[in-house]
């Protein structure tokens, strides 16, 4: 809470013009303020002032008219008085926030008292104004108020957000444990993060809008400003889905219907991708058709896998039906499987593979190749004569630097036939190539390349298969996702080894190995997004607890060990609202769980924010700390709590504290010396006097028959006089004090008396008289006595000072600067004044008959460092300004109509007179 006081920020505008908060401006919209007072002269004024500075305002008179108001409409501001007759305005502002929570609280009061002020830092009320309000303060606070109503609107939607996508974050890390079936369902959730794009068309001009995605899936450099025409858009949707398109369009645009269909474009690289358009026509008042506005979703991914799915399906069931007819590749068909589902690494599984092929099968030749290899041809193989390898080797298109030849697809190439097939264009004469580009020959001498083909002249017919005696081969494709990623290659010295029902056989093995690569790319995928996770949420730069429904702390990341001195082990045997859990607020008293900010988050299943806190460590130490916590919607989840560590903070406040304690103190200090002389000879006074008293005592008791009531009479003049001399002592010993700042009610009355006791002998030195025109009832408020009596004592020696400077014809007083002509005649006499108006604010007046204050000097008179005198500091008045804000109150200087100057501060009166 900002605890402004009315007068403090009108005087502090007057000074410094434009530093009010400005209104809003007409293009914004309107905040709309709630004022409840039961006083109507009061809501008439608050309300006309809210409105002249442009904002909509309500009124209501109690709490029954702010509830029918809140409940009927959205509030930004709600400016409520504390007193409501027989309703309390604190209840009023909690019930509003129950209404509306971002709705900012400005308490307005005649007398604030701590009780109330406590519980408007409990509702964190945005403010704290004193009566009378004036027409500046209120549009500021006003004005700044309704900015942070906007502020944590859009802080809100902001969170809201960000809890979606920490839903959608967690949901992908929800069981990290599990192997394959964990895997398989966190990678399901990781391939909802799609593509899409949007548009946006003018039908009557034709203009249309693109989303930066809308250009990539269209395969174009995002432009701003680009309007992309349709001519241009329709040249890249495919041929044969262009009268879908248009159909779909018409009916759209002509009848209403939802645009919403499937098709595929073609990319400016030559890439045919499959979209998803879901379009809406928005009508005129007319009902004609003006825009439509859809969406973009690239599904080539989706389709592709449903493809390579039905595909898997069908080998699937083409091969079970072969392992039914034939055990051999049935037990094959389990041995292949049972190796792609252990967790081995990829190149050993298709090794065992191989073997198991090899080894059942009897082919004299086996072997794998991929087309991300960057080896020699084969992943692995079993039975290639080692000079076949080497022409495999020879084969592969070199640079000069020995690295294999990437096309322009990223592909390593070869100059042989293997190099068709898995380019997909086995061009052959006499081939038997399948539909689903596997190629197979029970006769070498068939793989006779096409001139079009990568012909390499250098090599021989003893090089290749069938010059090492390979009469049957097979090269059958690898796909994943439906694109060729290797080749599985079978070899035999027998010619008729293959059949159709076999090579199809083999295709189904093929699409094994391209599930077990998909498996494997997408493991490895999610195996770097948790290992991202996992790294994030140790490096966020605030301790982070996850607790399950029943409060049990579930995670913890390494900065929440190492602030709270919890090992993450002791962590997890803990639950949130549970001892042992030390924990005190701010004050330095016990917080009981039911205040922490994750208990309340799991309570009230809501977001809670800013609760500062210490947390004593298993070491003793406390550790000071900002915590909010949020309820996670998750099923058997509980709450997310961040607390970041804001001891620093503390410590530096802390320091502030103190240097301004020290301040004030080396104030009082200087003040003492300049007033050493005259305390001094007042000190002396009595002192003098209990000496000539004891001298005269002693003289009497010398007598025979010494007077007994005249010594009874000097014996009571020396106890007085001790007892004047021990006050003196005693206020200065308290203005020495360094003591810690004590807040209690007095009477500013009596403190004035004091001070000008404790100042009498320096003004009767100085030839100055003083009068008094104090309030007849004592006014009492709540402060701390010294610190107010140093601000009395700062005014009445300046005062002394500014009328010293007259009487010697200076131009000059204590820290005022005055340049005006200098005065004759007058008595030079200072008169402290007091009066309490009936918002319960106390007024302290000091005039002097000095020379006034100039205007130069006017506007720097509480500057720091600002002085006018020889050997001064030009901290006094700073420090009288720091003092009286500190107690809700304001100070201000100015020239009396009648000459000298008048220093005035006010205080909040004390109405109850204590706790």
């Amino acid at each position: 809470m900002n605890a402004t006081d009315s007068g403090t920020n009108a005087d502090a505008k007057a000074i410094q013009p434009g530093a009010a908060e400005p209104p809003l401006s007409d293009g914004a919209a309107r905040a709309i303020v709630l004022v409840v007072d039961d006083e109507a002269c009061i809501r008439t004024i608050l309300s006309e002032f809210i409105k002249d500075a442009g904002y909509s305002v309500v009124v209501a008179a109690d709490a029954a008219g702010a509830r029918a108001v809140a409940e009927q409409q959205s509030i930004d501001v709600a400016v409520v008085d504390i007193l409501l007759g027989r309703d309390n305005g604190i209840d009023v502002a909690a019930e509003l926030l129950g209404y509306h929570p971002n709705v900012q609280i400005i308490f307005a009061t005649g007398g604030p008292e701590v009780q109330s002020a406590r519980a408007a830092i409990h509702l964190h009320a945005f403010d704290y104004i004193s009566k009378p309000v004036h027409k500046e303060t209120i549009t500021d606070i006003v004005g700044r108020a309704a900015n942070e109503k906007r502020r944590r609107d859009a802080y809100d939607r902001f969170q809201e957000q960000r809890a979606r996508y920490q839903q959608n974050l967690e949901a992908g890390i929800a069981d990290r444990t599990a192997r394959l079936q964990a895997s398989e369902a966190r990678f399901r959730l990781a391939e909802q993060i799609a593509h899409v794009g949007y548009y946006d068309i003018e039908l009557a001009t034709g203009t249309t809008t693109w989303s930066d995605e809308t250009f990539r899936i269209m395969g174009l450099e995002p432009e701003k400003g680009r309007a992309p025409t349709a001519e241009s858009y329709l040249k890249q949707v495919h041929p044969e889905d262009l009268s879908a398109l248009s159909a779909m369009y018409e009916a759209s645009v002509l009848q209403g219907e939802l645009f919403d269909l499937v098709y595929r474009i073609i990319q400016p690289s030559g890439d045919t991708r499959h979209v998803h358009s879901r379009g809406h026509v928005t009508c005129d008042a007319e009902g004609q058709p003006i825009r439509m506005f859809g969406t973009l979703h690239d599904v080539t991914d989706r389709m592709n896998a449903e493809q390579a799915l039905r595909h898997s399906e069908e080998a699937l069931r083409t091969s079970h039906a072969q392992l039914e007819k034939q055990n051999e590749k049935l037990h094959i068909s389990a041995e292949v499987l049972r190796i792609l589902n252990d967790p081995l690494e990829l190149n050993s599984a298709i090794s065992d593979i191989l073997a198991v092929i090899k080894r059942e099968m009897m082919f004299d030749g086996v072997g794998i190749r991929l087309q991300s290899a960057t080896e020699p041809p084969y992943v692995a193989h079993i039975g290639f004569p080692d000079a076949l390898m080497d022409t495999g080797n020879r084969l592969a298109v070199g640079m000069q630097d020995g690295d294999l030849y990437g096309g322009a697809d990223g592909a390593t190439r070869l100059k042989c036939f293997c190099d068709q097939v898995l380019s997909g264009q086995p061009g052959l004469a006499n081939s038997r190539v399948t539909a689903r580009g596997s190629f197979w020959t029970n006769h070498a001498s068939e793989m006779t390349l096409l001139p079009s083909g990568p012909v390499n002249h250098d090599l021989s017919t003893e090089d290749c298969c069938l010059g090492h005696g390979f009469h049957s081969v097979a090269l059958i494709p690898i796909r994943v996702q439906g694109e060729i990623v290797g080749l599985f290659q079978l070899n035999d010295r027998a010619a008729g080894r293959f059949t159709q029902e076999s090579i199809e056989f083999f295709e189904g093995l093929s699409d094994s190995i391209g599930i077990a690569l998909t498996r494997k790319q997408a493991e490895d995928s999610l195996r770097v997004a948790l290992v991202k996770l996992e790294t994030l949420f140790d490096s966020i730069p605030m301790g982070v607890i996850l607790s399950d429904a029943a409060g049990n702390v579930v995670e913890v990341n390494s900065l929440s060990e190492s602030l709270l001195g919890v090992t993450r082990e002791a962590h997890l045997a803990r639950s949130i609202d549970r001892p042992p859990w030390r924990i005190v607020r701010p004050d330095g008293t016990p917080m009981p769980p039911q205040e922490f900010a994750s208990v309340r988050a799991l309570r009230e299943r809501r977001p809670v924010r800013g609760v500062q806190m210490g947390a004593e460590r298993p070491d003793g130490t406390v550790v000071w700390l900002d915590a909010s916590a949020a309820p996670v919607p998750l099923e058997g989840y509980g709450v997310v709590a961040t607390y970041a560590d804001i001891s620093q903070e503390r410590h530096i406040e802390q320091e502030l504290r103190e240097q301004r304690r020290a301040l004030y103190h080396m104030e009082r200090v200087q003040t003492m010396g300049e007033l050493a002389s005259s305390l001094a000879h007042e000190v002396s006074q009595p002192l003098s006097g209990i000496l000539s008293n004891a001298q005269a005592a002693q003289c009497f008791l010398a007598e025979t028959s010494p007077d007994m009531d005249e010594i009874r009479d000097i014996l009571a003049d020396i106890v007085a006089d001790d007892k004047r001399a021990g006050d003196i002592v005693g206020r200065m010993r308290a203005m020495l004090n360094k003591n810690e700042p004590q807040l209690a009610p007095f009477d500013i009355n009596e403190a004035i008396h004091e001070t000008l006791a404790f100042a009498r002998m320096d003004l009767a030195l100085q030839g100055v008289a003083t009068r008094t025109k104090l309030a007849v009832q004592p006014l009492l408020i709540r402060g701390d006595r010294t610190q107010i009596q140093q601000v009395l004592l700062n005014l009445i020696l300046n005062a002394t000072q500014a009328i010293a400077g007259r009487m010697n014809g200076k131009e000059a007083s204590a820290e005022c600067g005055a340049t005006d002509a200098e005065r004759d005649g007058g008595e030079a006499q200072i008169m402290v004044a007091t009066r309490c108006d009936d918002s319960a604010v106390v007024t302290v007046m000091v005039k002097d008959s000095g020379p006034g204050i100039s205007d130069e000097a006017m506007g720097c008179l509480f500057d720091s460092f600002y002085t006018t005198k020889a050997n001064g500091m030009g901290m006094g008045l700073t420090i009288c300004r720091s003092i009286v804000t500190a107690h809700e109150g304001r100070i201000w200087a100015e020239n009396h109509p009648e000459g000298g100057a008048v220093f005035a501060f006010t205080l909040i009166a004390d109405c109850e007179g204590g706790d």
